[in-house]
């Protein structure tokens, strides 16, 4: 059960039972998210590792497609190349 302040509160016009407003779960959010740890997972300098794999895959996929490897093998590669970029993205627009 979670405690929620009685200022987050709001009471139906009926008199029924007090239910959390839409502001109530705000601070539970904040706490989870107010550590350290939390905090360093979030940094920008991650987006530039997930990227720096991205390119990796992307040369590999490069490299492969010049010694004629099967395409699958090379899509497998630009496809993992895309997932990283994609994660360095999201670093750099949501964390910290």
């Amino acid at each position: 059960m979670v405690c929620v302040p009685a200022t987050l509160l709001r009471v139906p016009a009926a008199g029924g039972p007090a239910v959390p407003g839409p502001a109530a779960h705000l601070h539970l959010r904040r706490r989870q998210v107010d550590n350290g740890l939390v905090r360093w997972f979030q940094s920008r300098h991650w987006g530039w590792w997930y990227l720096c794999i991205g390119l990796g895959f992307l040369l590999l996929a490069i490299v492969h497609l010049l010694q004629g490897a099967g395409i699958a093998a090379v899509a497998v590669r630009i496809a993992v190349a895309a997932g990283f970029a994609l994660l360095g993205w999201m670093q750099f627009r949501f964390g910290r």
